[in-house]
């Protein structure tokens, strides 16, 4: 059932990006979503040095 899930979930998403209006947006917006997942990315290792920090005293 997970398989049939994951598998019908990223066709539909592969299918909306493949068609050209929402592919020529988030290649309009590709450059600023990809900051923000590294700005995510970047606070959650923050956190875990301040948590590793916090454990080793």
């Amino acid at each position: 059932m997970l398989f049939c899930n994951e598998f019908v979930w990223y066709a539909i998403v592969a299918f909306a990006f493949s068609s050209r209006k929402p592919r020529s947006v988030y290649l309009l917006s590709k450059q600023w979503i990809d900051r923000a997942a590294g700005a995510v990315a970047g606070a959650l290792g923050v956190k875990l040095v301040i948590e590793g920090v916090g454990a080793a005293r």
